[in-house]
């Protein structure tokens, strides 16, 4: 445990959701003291008779219950926009110089890299950081890409190790960063779930078919679980990505052929549709990835 950690006798934590208890579990396992605020007092009676866990009624009263010995840690995981930059306004006034903010909330990156900018007028260390993973999650590992300086990072690793847990934990660059890689992470997110989705109600549409064990092979596959992603860092550490031209990236004729027959018989395939009519227009920085990529996870 660095220097930093060894003077701090507890951690601060603000908001007590599905997340930030969680968080709040996974500290108390690794031996953490904390101090809590959550607008909702309700949200306390979890921690009735721990001598860990030291509950405020204001704001005021964590900063000052929390800081006794000096500086301070305080993970931030409240919804991001206005409750966030609220908040980093107030403990801007409210922490001491040498203190760090770690904010796991979905923000803006742009609204991370203001708040940097406020916190940094104050000498206090601002870490915007992505939380990939939900709140069960949270328990087992989760990824945290993490933005802004390097020395706050490292003062802050122990924290940022015990929630990461079995995941990982990453320094992604300035002030911004974090919250960027979080977005990029959920644009991919949100944009292959719904195509999921149509091709597991046309699985459970079809007549004759074992759904759950067509399902469990669905979830099992690897393309369709880590294999994407995981193959694409394959390649880029392989130094395959390169930037040169690449060939066209056919649709397979079984591919296309399926979802021709499934839609004249009028099943809902539209965004995979739509996603395949993008091939031959795809951009050659994509094919640039996708062509050595998608060699590394299938072989061809």
């Amino acid at each position: 445990m660095s220097d930093f950690m060894e003077e701090q006798n507890r951690i601060g934590l603000i908001g007590l959701g599905s997340m930030g208890s969680n968080i709040a579990k996974i500290l108390l396992r690794d031996n953490y003291s904390i101090t809590v605020y959550n607008q909702s007092n309700s949200k306390y009676s979890q921690f009735t008779g721990n001598d860990n866990v030291q509950r405020s009624d204001s704001i005021e009263d964590f900063a000052e219950k929390l800081q006794r010995s000096g500086s301070a840690i305080v993970w931030l995981m409240i919804p991001g926009g206005s409750p966030t930059n609220s908040m980093v306004d107030r403990l801007s006034e409210l922490l001491k110089e040498g203190s760090i903010v770690i904010d796991g909330s979905n923000s803006k990156y742009e609204d991370s890299m203001a708040n940097y900018k406020k916190m940094n007028l104050k000498s206090i260390s601002y870490l915007d950081v992505g939380v990939a993973g939900g709140p069960d999650d949270l328990l087992k590992g989760v990824a945290l890409s993490v933005g802004g300086d390097m020395d706050a990072f490292e003062k802050a690793e122990p924290v940022l190790k015990a929630v990461a847990g079995e995941g990982t934990y990453e320094h992604v660059g300035g002030s911004g960063q974090g919250h960027w890689w979080k977005g990029a992470h959920n644009a991919y997110f949100y944009s292959i779930y719904p195509k999921a989705a149509q091709i597991a109600k046309l699985m459970m549409d079809r007549q004759g078919l074992d759904v759950q064990k067509a399902l469990k092979l669905f979830a099992t596959a690897p393309p369709i679980t880590t294999g994407i992603p995981q193959s694409i860092l394959d390649a880029y550490e392989s130094g395959l990505i390169t930037g040169k031209v690449q060939p066209e990236i056919p649709v397979s004729k079984m591919v296309s052929s399926f979802v021709d027959k499934e839609v004249s018989e009028g099943a809902d395939l539209t965004l995979i549709r739509e996603a395949l009519r993008c091939y031959p227009t795809m951009s050659e920085g994509t094919k640039s990835v996708m062509n050595p990529a998608k060699k590394k996870l299938t072989g061809h």
